[in-house]
Order: C-alpha cells, then sequence, then structure tokens
C-alpha cells in the first residue's frame, strides 16, 4: 500500500469528516494526495452535507497541504494530553 484516506459519512449529520490520509513519502508531491481529496470530496452528496471537517496536529506539516486544497482552520485547541505543548487544529471546507 502507498496510501490511503479515510472519511466518514454520517447518515445523521450534515458534516462530513475526513479521519486520516497518508502517502509514503516516496510519492508525495506528485498529485497523489490532491487526487486522493478530490475522489472523496466527489463522493459527498452536496443535497445531505454541508461541510467537510478534519482535526490534525499543529505541528503536522501536511495541515498546509489542506488549506492548499481550501480548507479553512475554525479552531484550534490544546490537546496537552497527546503530548507538552501540542494544539489540534480543526478545518473545514463549506460544500
Amino acid at each position: 500500500m502507498l496510501g490511503f484516506l479515510d472519511g466518514y459519512l454520517p447518515k445523521q449529520k450534515r458534516t462530513a469528516e475526513m479521519r486520516a490520509s497518508y502517502l509514503l513519502k516516496s510519492i508525495q508531491k506528485q498529485g497523489i494526495g490532491r487526487e486522493l481529496f478530490k475522489r472523496f470530496y466527489q463522493c459527498i452528496d452536496v443535497e445531505k452535507y454541508d461541510a467537510l471537517t478534519l482535526e490534525v496536529f499543529d505541528q503536522n506539516p501536511s495541515r498546509y497541504f489542506y488549506e492548499k486544497l481550501g480548507a479553512t482552520l475554525v479552531q484550534v485547541e490544546d490537546a496537552e494530553n497527546y503530548g507538552d505543548g501540542l494544539k489540534i487544529c480543526h478545518y473545514q471546507w463549506k460544500i
């Protein structure tokens, strides 16, 4: 496996979730992550969902990739239970 994207489209909520995405370093920066995201985004039924959300640690450099994909940072909260000084960034795409 070279990578994956894990998403969740709940039936009872109007917000879809991107739970995780990962690509091996050797295949990054080739448009594959962008294509994975695009295909997941196309699965989101605009009649049922208003937004797509994602949570990522503030020290994870991939957060800038999500910003390039149009995500908006909507909240930052402490995540001290995961390690000193860590924060979780909450991103959202409007659908």
